[in-house]
């Protein structure tokens, strides 16, 4: 399992193009977790991330988005 958290820095348009692919072909299970900041910053890139991941992004600790981050096992 993978947890990345992304910022408002620039590396993060990044993430959906370079990161998340290689994480994924490597058979990670990648969930990823935004601060207010980025989501404000990056609207584009989070929606990209959204859709390479196939669900949506957490922005908060809890549950809002549909489903709650797995424990580590």
């Amino acid at each position: 399992m993978l947890y990345v958290v992304v910022t408002a820095a620039g590396a993060t348009r990044q993430v959906p193009t370079q990161l998340l692919p290689l994480a994924v072909e490597r058979g990670w299970d990648v969930h990823v977790l935004a601060t207010d900041q980025a989501v404000r910053s990056f609207p584009q890139t989070m929606a990209q991330i959204a859709e390479v991941l196939g669900r949506p992004l957490r922005t908060d600790f809890h549950t809002t988005v549909g489903y709650s981050l797995p424990d580590r096992t």
